[in-house]
């Protein structure tokens, strides 16, 4: 990475400055100002959440609708 030519550990040490001191005051000092009905900003943390949320959501249904599908296809059987 090269930013202006920039030592790259520099633009680490700058990069590790913004996300370490610079994000959380600016999200605390936009969150005074924010009415109740906005939502706050997704973070990592948060859409990592609700990927895991969302997948274990999804095996659910698959799950659900493979033991339904062999329910089925076990009552079909009998009938025959």
């Amino acid at each position: 990475m090269d930013h202006a030519g920039l030592p790259l550990k520099t633009v680490l040490e700058q990069l590790d400055i913004l996300g370490e001191e610079v994000v959380p005051v600016l999200r605390k000092e936009f969150a005074i100002g924010r009415p109740a009905n906005v939502p706050d900003a997704p973070t990592h943390a948060s859409l990592v959440a609700r990927r895991d949320t969302e997948a274990r959501a999804a095996d659910s249904a698959e799950t659900a609708a493979q033991a339904a599908a062999g329910t089925a296809a076990g009552t079909a059987a009998s009938r025959g």
